[in-house]
């Protein structure tokens, strides 16, 4: 399976991996440089994910909770979402080197639609969306739809990953309107489903869904909380971050991969560690794939159990 990870590798653009034929040769160099790629290299500048406009000390934040999705130039190309509900599908099976990119991401799409179709009476039905009203007004966010500072959007990633599981996320995206800030908070729920489950959840797996996406919204909730007032560094340790919760699928073809266990972000920032979590900020292109970080840009919250890698330099 080939995996068209970004125009970039198709495009020549100076000192970039200019075809899949030099990432071939790069790679048998370097078992790094394939991963490397797309997530430090490109056409245009990677978007990197900044802190938001500050709101005046002793200001409550306002923040007007909407039932709408994000822009679609803000959500994730090759993605499979169902209208009307709060969950985006993201997988990678379909696309090859016979295809071309055109057609290969065309057949990645439909087959994205089709998974997010497959699992539409399941977890699906379960909306995010009064859960984390719920947390913002536990949080002391003020939600209001008069003169707002912030708008909240919110919605559920499911990727699907080369070991046959679904890794969930929580996403709050926010942005200002007056500033055009952008940012996204995304909480990574611990437990993984496999696809015979994901289908048919049993009621106590429902219930602990419901638990995960609850707390989810609560410590997304304290976290944009903290970075409206200013209370999250916007900057940290700069390390390379991986995660399967990133990148659960490898990267290449004809026989030639790099592991989901090998792919990292350059120049992320570790915010916040503790002995059971951390709290970065990784750049991405919200608007690319998993490979071009359409599930890792903005501030993520993360069990250190669900990282792979985290090395500072």
């Amino acid at each position: 399976m080939y995996h068209f990870v970004s125009e970039c590798i198709l495009m020549p653009c100076p000192y970039k991996l200019t075809t899949y034929w030099r990432a071939i040769k790069m790679r048998l160099l370097h078992p790094l440089v394939l991963s490397l790629a797309v997530l430090v290299s490109g056409c245009a500048p990677v978007l990197k994910t900044t802190s938001p406009p500050l709101v005046p000390p002793g200001t409550p934040a306002k923040v007007s909770v909407s039932h709408s999705m994000p822009d679609k130039k803000y959500l994730p190309m090759q993605a499979g979402i169902v209208e009307g509900t709060h969950y985006i599908f993201m997988q990678t099976g379909g696309g090859s080197i016979f295809l071309g990119p055109i057609f290969g991401s065309m057949n990645i799409s439909r087959l994205s639609r089709e998974m997010a179709h497959q699992y539409k009476d399941s977890i699906i039905q379960i909306d995010p969306l009064p859960m984390v009203t719920n947390a913002l007004e536990t949080a002391g966010i003020k939600s209001s739809g008069d003169a707002v500072t912030f708008d909240l959007k919110t919605f559920v990633f499911a990727q699907h990953g080369d070991d046959q599981k679904f890794r969930l996320a929580l996403v709050f995206h926010i942005d200002n309107a007056e500033t055009q800030w952008v940012g996204r908070y995304t909480y990574h729920l611990p437990t993984m489903y496999a696809d015979a489950e994901l289908a048919k959840l049993s009621e106590a797996q429902i219930s602990g869904y419901k638990d995960e996406l609850a707390n989810g919204a609560l410590v997304l909730a304290d976290l944009v909380k903290r970075d409206l007032n200013g209370e999250l560094p916007a900057t940290g340790k700069r390390v390379n971050f991986g995660s399967l919760n990133l990148i659960a699928n490898k990267i290449g073809g004809l026989g030639i991969y790099t592991m989901p266990e090998e792919l990292f972000f350059r120049d992320s920032q570790l915010l916040e560690e503790t002995d059971e979590y951390v709290i970065v900020r990784v750049p991405g292109w919200m608007d690319s794939n998993a490979f071009g970080g359409a599930v890792a840009y903005g501030v993520q919250r993360m069990a250190k159990s669900q990282v792979h890698t985290m090395k500072a330099y």
